[in-house]
């Protein structure tokens, strides 16, 4: 995680989302007959694929909402705190369950003025 820009309100906004995601099920979608005991090797390539992909979404939208929190602190406090490019995220190795390599995820959504003055 980035050092700059870091402070409580916008690390909160990002893990707040986290937990939005995961009490609506949108973070972890159930499928079905797959349960935490299921071996690996029980559970098809597509879903494992598709839990990689998930981690991938869920931190682009939990960066772009970290970048909001920047936008509207750097407007009412008057100055600009950077947005944050990327947010990294963990990977599992798809035929072994292992730890895959630290992927980074997009935080900024293109066409949305982060620093937008309300009115």
């Amino acid at each position: 995680m980035d050092q700059e820009g870091q402070e409580n309100e916008i690390v909160i906004a990002h893990e707040v989302y986290h937990s939005v995601e995961d009490d609506s099920g949108v973070s972890n979608p159930v499928l079905p007959d797959i349960t935490l005991d299921t071996p690996l090797n029980e559970i098809p390539i597509k879903s494992r694929e598709a839990g990689n992909e998930n981690r991938r979404i869920a931190e682009e939208n939990a960066g772009h909402i970290e970048n909001v929190v920047r936008g509207e602190v750097s407007v009412s406090r008057g100055v600009r705190i950077p947005l944050r490019k990327y947010v990294p995220y963990s990977t599992q190795n798809i035929n072994t369950g292992l730890n895959g390599p630290i992927k980074k995820a997009k935080a900024i959504k293109k066409n949305y003025d982060y620093y937008k003055k309300s009115k």
